[in-house]
Formats: structure tokens, sequence, C-alpha cells
């Protein structure tokens, strides 16, 4: 007997009329190509982009419209990209099909034959430069001369191929009037600069449109249905599956379709259905999960095994895994610098194997699950307040272009934070006011270690030097060194003695005999460092040691208290510290007064 189909699909791009819960979006986007706006459609691996695609090619098609689909994911060169496009020509929808084909042949080009003369004998090949210039002159050409949607999806590929992206922007440029496009691809950050990069071809010469994450309704909507086209309650099913994934397209339907398979026909969820559905993931994605993370170092390793048993990133756990306080910061930074649609943390995320993972999947972006610790009302009213505080920060200045995940963390803390001071945005109680990112890394991963109260200082003490009250954060890392000292838990010693350095210094222009303080606050976060062997609190303040010292004019000291210091590190250079400190050197070794003054110094 042949198993009942389920009614959430998700592996593979859908049939046009499997695509649920985007009407909104695929309305805009036919209006968008009907109408010649050029768009591009950008949104991570697994949001349903494809399927979105083949949707909108659909309702256009259905309208009379043609449609040439282009996909160039992982081109590798000017043959295979016009391998790409004389398929795409050679299957192209609607009445435009024959009148490419007659253009085709003025270029002495036979659609859909290209792939076979191409793996001729190099003297009898047809020239791959030559054949996609005519093919990209034939698609232009028919396009003008009939209604035609050209999707190009996965358009980042192009970019793998040296001047092809100029060529296909200057075949098009000229005709955007005349052809409907849309371009796709799965790699945002990449995506987004094609278009917003002044450098590259396709700047600016597309609206970019953004696919989400679906709407709790949407859900709600999508599962409800399929639960009841097959003869099933879907009970409290849609809000879990919702809570789990985020919202994620590929995750919920494929969470819908476990959570379905543990529900018989004509019968509701019971109290371990959840449970259940949650083992049928774990089982059919664990060795996915396993191959993803053997890819990663020995130290990011150490790393994710104690974020996914909600350990210490520094402490006792820490050290049974031989992974110093240094170590442990490179790693978080490395994988969140990985942290892309295109990477192998994301698609850990995505994999959803089991929810320790999760967990680590979230705190190496910053979250932890404090909200799920609290009651229902108190949840609620915290939840608004994270809503209000994110669209707040968005309209602060600077912010614009700043990872969401960033801001999502912040709007967070402002609203569980409970300073004296504070802005009047959304906060339960309280709020304080924008947070270093830097900083907040360190006070989430503080709390992690068992030092929750230094971490929350030090996050009061960022917020009163952005409201200019540096000699009032400097008291503050007064009552967080008082109480490592009271309690004796040091591991935040050498960071706390190192901000009160920073605050010190800012208040040099008011009182300038803190200067001498702020050093010797440097030097004990340097002493502290060391014994600690902490490389990267290291770094921060012997940076900020000798950018002291670059002010004195003492640049030679300056240089011989950091070089070293930054010659350690082998990878991680893209982090925030490491650009600092390099920056910092290159200014440090530039022939200058300072220099002579340091020599002429020494010498006395």
């Amino acid at each position: 007997m042949l198993a009942e189909p389920s009614p959430f699909p998700h592996q593979g791009p859908l049939e046009p009329e499997q695509v649920r819960g985007r009407d909104h979006l695929v309305a805009d986007l036919v209006a968008r190509v009907t109408s010649r706006r050029v768009t591009a459609l950008v949104g991570p691996r697994r949001y349903g982009k494809t399927s979105l695609l083949r949707r909108v090619a659909a309702e256009v098609a259905a309208g009379g419209a043609s449609v040439v689909w282009v996909d160039l994911y992982e081109a590798t060169s000017t043959a295979d990209l016009a391998r790409r496009f004389d398929s795409a020509l050679a299957e192209a929808r609607g009445p435009v099909g024959g009148t490419l084909a007659a253009i085709a042949a003025r270029f002495d080009l036979q659609l859909g034959l290209l792939g076979v003369q191409l793996s001729r004998r190099r003297d009898e090949r047809p020239d791959p430069e030559a054949s996609f210039d005519s093919l990209l002159e034939t698609l232009v050409a028919g396009a003008r001369q009939t209604p035609t949607v050209v999707v190009v999806d996965e358009l980042p590929g192009i970019d793998q191929v040296e001047g092809a992206a100029g060529l296909l922007r200057t075949k098009l440029q000229h005709h955007v009037q005349e052809i409907g496009l849309i371009f796709a691809g799965s790699q945002p950050s990449l995506m987004r600069a094609m278009f917003t990069e002044r450098s590259r071809p396709f700047y600016a010469q597309a609206d970019l449109v953004e696919i989400g994450p679906f709407s709790a309704a949407a859900i709600a909507e999508i599962v409800t249905d399929g639960f009841d086209s097959t003869g099933r309650d879907a009970g409290d099913l849609p809000g879990r599956i919702h809570d789990f994934t985020g919202g994620h397209p590929y995750r919920a339907m494929q969470a819908a379709d476990a959570a379905w398979r543990c529900v018989a026909p004509g019968s509701e969820p019971r109290p371990d259905t959840w449970g259940r559905a949650l083992e049928l993931l774990r089982g059919e994605t664990n060795l996915a999960c396993d191959a993803i993370f053997s890819g990663f170092t020995t130290g990011e390793k150490a790393t994710l095994r104690l974020m996914a048993h909600d350990d210490a990133l520094f402490g006792t756990a820490a050290e049974a895994l031989s992974l110093s306080a240094g170590s442990a910061r490179h790693a978080v930074d490395a994988i969140r610098s990985r942290h892309r649609p295109d990477s192998a943390v994301d698609e850990l995320e995505t994999q959803r194997t089991n929810s320790k993972v999760t967990e680590w999947v979230d705190r190496a972006t910053g979250m932890h699950k404090t909200l799920l610790e609290l009651d229902p009302v108190r949840a609620a009213s915290l939840n608004l307040a994270v809503t209000n505080n994110l669209a707040w920060l968005r309209r602060q200045p600077g912010n614009a272009k700043r990872p969401f995940d960033q801001l999502k963390v912040e709007a967070f803390l402002l609203a569980v934070t409970n300073p004296a001071d504070g802005p009047p945005v959304a906060r339960v109680p309280e709020v304080i006011v924008l947070i270093d990112w830097n900083t907040l890394r360190d006070g989430v991963q503080a709390a992690g270690a068992g030092v929750g109260h230094v971490g929350q200082l030090m996050l009061r003490a960022q917020a009163l030097v952005r409201a200019g009250r540096p000699a009032a954060a400097a008291e503050i890392m007064d009552e967080a060194l008082a109480w490592i000292e009271r309690t004796g838990v040091r591991l935040m010693e050498a960071e706390a003695w190192r901000m009160r350095g920073q605050f010190l210094r800012a208040q040099a222009a008011d009182a300038p005999a803190s200067l001498s303080a702020a050093e010797a606050c440097l030097r004990r976060a340097l002493e502290l460092a060391r014994e600690q062997q902490a490389r990267w609190l290291e770094l921060r303040a012997a940076a900020d040691l000798a950018r002291l010292w670059q002010a004195q004019g003492r640049r030679g000291e300056a240089r011989e208290l950091l070089a070293p210091i930054y010659a350690w590190f082998v990878e991680g250079f893209d982090t925030a510290d490491l650009v600092d400190a390099g920056t910092l050197l290159a200014q440090l070794k530039r022939t200058g007064p300072g220099s002579l003054f340091d020599r002429q110094r020494k010498r006395v």
C-alpha cells in the first residue's frame, strides 16, 4: 500500500501551485516584472526563492508573457555560461521560443546544441566568448520583439567568470524598459554587494527585495490547512513549529512534515507528539550535522561543545577541554564571521539536528534563552519591548548598515538591563542607551561564565560613556572591580581594568591627572591578561595602552609593546580587535617626531 503523500513538501523546488504563504510577495514581484522594474530577490539558502520565482513565472506566463529561465549556480567558465544561456533560450516558455531560434540562426547558432559543440576537439569547437556574446544578443533581440520575463537565478555564479558580469550588464542596460528582468541569489551579502558597490557592473541596476521568514500567521494557515486536508487536527503544532524554526521556510515545512507523520488520520496531537517529531528530525539530520561539525577546527569544536551543553566558555569546563579564554573568544569570532547563508554554521542551523545544537547557533550570534525562562505575561511584555527597541535602534544614525543580528541582541539587552539612566524607549522595566557591540558580546559571554553582574556593570558603563559621562562610567567600573575583589571571581578582571583605563582617559580634557591613572589601569589590565594567558584581552589592553602612548608622543614604546602581541595571531585578521590593532601599528610605523622623541629620551 502506498504511503499517504505529505501535504508539506520541502525537498527541492516546489511546483508553482505548492508555494504557500507568499501571496503578497508573489503579487509584488509579478507587478514589478510586468511593469519592467528590474528586481533582485535576496534571501538565504532554503528560503524558497526558486520555488517563489517558479510561481511568478507561471503567473506571468498565464498572462501571455514568455519566460526565459537562466540558472547560474556554480558557473565555472565562459563556456559554462554559454552552455547555460544556450539551454535557457532553447527551453524558453511561450511565443518567444520560435523568435529566439530564428534570431540565433543569424549567428549560426542552433539553440540547445552548444553543449555538444563545445565538447568536440579543440580545433572544432566554437569560440565560447563569441558564442556567449551572440547568445546575449539573441536574448535581447528576442525579448524586445515579444513580451518576455528573464529570470536569472543564482546570479552570484557569474562572479566566478572574469568579465562576464560586465558583458551581461552591457547587453541589458539599454533595454531594461523592454524586458522584464528579475535576478535572485542565495548569498545575501554578495547579492547586495553586486548591486550597491560602485565598483560592480550592476551597481544601482535593480531594486533589492528581501524574502523573509514565514510569519506566525502564515505557518498557522499552511499547517492547519495541511492537517485538515488529510483528516487530521493540527492542535497547537503551528505555534510550536513557528517557535522552533523562527519562520525559516524550509525548516518550518520540514518540522511540519515530521509532526504530521506523528499524528494518525482522524486524530489530534497527543502530549508527546511534538517530542516524537523532534526525534524524527534528529534522526534524519544527524549524519549531515556530523559531517559539517567535522569541518571545524579543534578550538571551534571545543567551543561548540561548551555552547551545546550550555557551559561557560571560560572556567572549569573550558579547562577540561584545554580551551583558553583567548581561544574561545577567537573561536566565537571565527564562527560568527562564517555565519552566512552559504556557510556550515547556517547549514547546521538549517538542519536543526537537536535542541542542544540549536542553542549554540543562537549563542554564536550573541543570543541566549532568557526569554524562555520567563512566565507568559512577562515573556509577552519582553517580546513587545524587544520589537519596539529594534525599531528604535534601526532608526538611529549609523545603524542602517549594521547586521540585523547585532541590533536584535542590543534590542534584547536594552529591554532586560535595569540601569539608573536611559532614554525613553521600550524597556522591562528600564533600558540603557546604545551599546558597543564588542562590550555587549563580552557581557553576554560573561553572563554565561557566572559573572553576569560584572557584565551588566560593563554595559551600563559603556552606555554612560556614549551619553558623554565618562566619570560616571569610571565609577561604575570601580564598583565592578570591588565586586570582583569581594567575590574572588576574576574572569573579567583584566577587561574591567582596561575599560576603567579607557574611561579615565576619556576624562583627560577635564582632568589631566586622569591620564596617569588611566595608564596604571591599562598596565594592570595587561598584567592580568598575561597572567591568565588570555591573548585576546592582552591584545585589547596593549592596543589601548599603545594608543595612549601614541597621543603622548611615545610612538616607539607603543610599537614595541603592540607589535609582538599582534604578531602572535595567525588568523582572525578580519575581526574588529585585530583590524584595530593592525591599523594602529601601521600608524606607529610611520617615521615622525614621535619616533625621534622616543630615541632621544632613551639616550637620556
